[in-house]
């Protein structure tokens, strides 16, 4: 019997990239491709489907990322997020339960630029204490969400140490590469976009399973709204540890990524970051007591997601926002 769950599952973990795509979606499913089609575009209509496509890798395009943390006062919150947001390439933007208040991550050319943005942004707010996190080590990034289990839970456990830059190895154009981000909802996507960019269609989806197997591009699947699907709770958990390989032995965490301070009012927050999305806080308590006892570890909820509407461009281009 079809299962509204069990498309957004299949749509998360387990997309085709081939040929009509959607039509070897609604044969595993037992529904008729029409039909699926509709349900599909409805749910992402209603917001609960964001897109369905793959995402460009930063690292692949030679960009640094860094995680920001602000203490702001509330009085300041909305008028300081509304400069964040309109920074471009920000991927990230939460109100947390701390005295850092406020915790975006953004990505530019150096970690240099990011240094600057941060200090011309906190001068200018009048900001007194921040932190400056860079990236060193991005373990895992792959956001997905168990509707089953009530938690998040990856597909891909380990980023490659080393991700080949976009230009050694595709030729494909960054106008498709932009298509591929929020392909059409039409039987064969995949095969319109080749047919509208003069590429073979056979071509493309090798170049995109290519991609993919790489990790120049982050998978090929659904993103779904966590709000919209109750995965209202999400804990920025740090971990003082060096054992790694435990860490990532855990596949409920989307993101674990190790930081080190770069700049700030005081050199706080270096270790590990996971990311944790659920849909109590109880799920959360409950894998903190099971997962991650004996390790040294801090928790920060979130209390509003500041970023509602995420980016839909491949990445953040330097060319195309200003800082």
């Amino acid at each position: 019997m079809f299962s509204m769950i069990e498309l957004l599952m299949q749509m998360q973990y387990n997309m085709p990239i081939c040929r009509n795509l959607f039509s070897v979606l609604s044969e595993r499913l037992g529904i008729n491709v029409e039909d699926l089609l509709k349900l599909v575009r409805e749910l992402k209509e209603q917001g609960i489907i964001r897109r369905v496509g793959a995402v460009l890798n930063y690292r692949s395009r030679g960009l640094e990322a860094a995680l920001v943390g602000l203490q702001v006062p509330e009085t300041e919150v909305d008028s300081i997020v509304s400069h964040i947001n309109s920074l471009g390439g920000v991927s990230h933007n939460f109100l947390r339960e701390h005295r850092y208040n406020i915790w975006f991550v953004i990505k530019r050319k150096s970690i240099d630029d990011i240094i600057r943005i941060v200090r011309d942004l906190v001068g200018k707010y009048k900001v007194q204490n921040y932190v400056i996190l860079r990236s060193v080590k991005t373990y895992r990034l792959d956001v997905r969400f168990n509707l089953y289990k009530g938690i998040s839970e990856a597909k891909i456990l380990r980023e490659p140490d080393n991700v080949p830059k976009l230009d050694d190895v595709t030729k494909l154009s960054i106008d498709i590469l932009r298509e591929l981000v929020d392909i059409p909802l039409v039987e064969d996507p995949l095969g319109k976009i080749a047919e509208r960019h003069g590429v073979d269609p056979e071509l493309l989806i090798n170049e995109v399973s290519k991609l993919v197997e790489c990790r120049v591009l982050r998978d090929f699947y659904a993103v779904l709204n966590q709000e919209k699907i109750g995965f209202r709770i999400n804990a920025m958990i740090i971990v003082k540890s060096t054992n790694i390989e435990k860490v990532l032995s855990l596949r409920e965490p989307t993101h674990i990524v190790y930081r080190e301070f770069v700049d700030g009012s005081e050199k706080f927050g270096e270790g590990l970051y996971l990311m944790l999305h659920a849909v109590s806080r109880d799920v959360v308590v409950r894998f903190l007591r099971e997962k991650l006892s004996g390790f040294d570890y801090q928790v920060l909820y979130s209390v509003k997601n500041l970023l509602p509407t995420m980016p839909h461009d491949i990445e953040y281009s330097p060319s195309s926002a200003g800082s």
